[in-house]
Protein backbone atom coordinates (compact mmCIF):
# COMPACT_ATOMS: atom_id res chain seq x y z
CA UNK A 1 0.00 0.00 0.00
CA UNK A 2 1.44 3.32 -1.03
CA UNK A 3 1.58 6.54 0.91
CA UNK A 4 -1.39 8.14 -0.84
CA UNK A 5 -3.57 5.04 -0.49
CA UNK A 6 -2.74 4.85 3.22
CA UNK A 7 -3.46 8.57 3.67
CA UNK A 8 -6.78 8.21 1.83
CA UNK A 9 -7.77 5.23 3.99
CA UNK A 10 -6.78 7.13 7.14
CA UNK A 11 -8.91 10.13 6.13
CA UNK A 12 -11.89 7.87 5.40
CA UNK A 13 -11.60 6.20 8.80
CA UNK A 14 -11.28 9.55 10.58
CA UNK A 15 -14.33 10.87 8.70
CA UNK A 16 -16.33 7.83 9.82
CA UNK A 17 -15.23 8.29 13.43
CA UNK A 18 -16.19 11.97 13.34
CA UNK A 19 -19.57 11.22 11.74
CA UNK A 20 -20.25 8.49 14.30
CA UNK A 21 -19.50 10.83 17.16
CA UNK A 22 -21.89 13.43 15.72
CA UNK A 23 -24.70 10.90 15.31
CA UNK A 24 -24.43 9.68 18.90
CA UNK A 25 -23.96 13.13 20.46
CA UNK A 26 -27.65 13.61 21.40
CA UNK A 27 -27.87 10.11 22.89
CA UNK A 28 -24.73 10.66 24.96
CA UNK A 29 -25.92 14.08 26.17
CA UNK A 30 -29.35 12.67 27.06
CA UNK A 31 -27.76 9.78 28.95
CA UNK A 32 -25.54 12.17 30.90
CA UNK A 33 -28.54 14.31 31.84
CA UNK A 34 -30.55 11.25 32.86
CA UNK A 35 -27.74 9.90 35.06
CA UNK A 36 -26.79 13.24 36.67
CA UNK A 37 -29.24 12.99 39.63
CA UNK A 38 -28.02 9.47 40.48
CA UNK A 39 -24.37 10.51 40.30
CA UNK A 40 -25.10 13.54 42.50
CA UNK A 41 -26.91 11.36 45.04
CA UNK A 42 -24.00 8.90 45.09
CA UNK A 43 -21.49 11.71 45.48
CA UNK A 44 -23.47 13.16 48.39
CA UNK A 45 -23.62 9.73 50.04
CA UNK A 46 -19.87 9.21 49.58
CA UNK A 47 -19.15 12.69 51.01
CA UNK A 48 -21.18 11.98 54.16
CA UNK A 49 -20.07 8.35 54.59
CA UNK A 50 -16.35 9.14 54.52
CA UNK A 51 -16.65 12.60 56.16
CA UNK A 52 -15.18 14.69 53.35
CA UNK A 53 -15.39 18.48 53.66
CA UNK A 54 -16.98 18.95 50.24
CA UNK A 55 -18.04 17.11 47.10
CA UNK A 56 -15.17 18.77 45.22
CA UNK A 57 -12.66 16.98 47.47
CA UNK A 58 -14.40 13.66 46.77
CA UNK A 59 -14.27 14.36 43.03
CA UNK A 60 -10.55 15.11 43.31
CA UNK A 61 -9.84 11.91 45.25
CA UNK A 62 -11.86 9.78 42.83
CA UNK A 63 -10.20 11.31 39.77
CA UNK A 64 -6.74 10.75 41.29
CA UNK A 65 -7.65 7.14 42.07
CA UNK A 66 -8.77 6.60 38.48
CA UNK A 67 -5.56 8.15 37.18
CA UNK A 68 -3.45 5.91 39.43
CA UNK A 69 -5.43 2.90 38.24
CA UNK A 70 -4.84 3.86 34.60
CA UNK A 71 -1.10 4.33 35.21
CA UNK A 72 -0.88 0.97 36.99
CA UNK A 73 -2.14 -0.78 33.82
CA UNK A 74 0.63 0.71 31.66
CA UNK A 75 3.22 -1.65 30.25
CA UNK A 76 6.60 -0.16 31.09
CA UNK A 77 9.77 -1.39 29.40
CA UNK A 78 12.19 -3.47 31.42
CA UNK A 79 15.42 -1.48 31.54
CA UNK A 80 17.36 -4.09 33.48
CA UNK A 81 17.92 -2.23 36.73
Amino acid sequence: MGYFAAAERFLKVMAMVWAGSQVTKLVRAGGALALAPFVDRGLSWFTGKFKFESQEKVEHVLSEAKELHDVSKMKLPNIGI
